[in-house]
């Protein structure tokens, strides 16, 4: 005694397209990813602004060390030294690596 099942929705065709599509999509998310975080990575010099006015905020105003401020200024500069060819670049001042 043998049994055969068949499932309407999932026919031969139909399988290799989805995963395609799956594909297609995946590569989407991809390269929105890439582009979101090399704009992040670009924003460094920003953000190590910003980070210069937390830790003497909180330096001169606030009670207490800075410690994590002065982590993320840290980070950010180390970030921003890094890509500053990218940086110059983008601002249109040519630069290399």
């Amino acid at each position: 005694m043998s049994s055969t099942t068949t499932n309407g929705s999932l026919d031969g065709a139909a399988v290799p397209r989805r995963r395609r599509v799956g594909r297609y999509a995946l590569l989407a998310l991809r390269v929105l990813l890439a582009v979101e975080f090399a704009g992040a990575g670009l924003a460094a010099a920003g953000l190590a602004v910003l980070m210069t006015g937390a830790f003497l905020t909180h330096a001169t105003v606030l009670d207490g060390a800075p410690v994590i401020e002065a982590v993320f200024l840290a980070g950010a500069l180390v970030v921003a030294v890094a890509r500053r060819a990218d940086i110059r670049r983008l601002r249109g001042g040519g630069g290399t690596r």
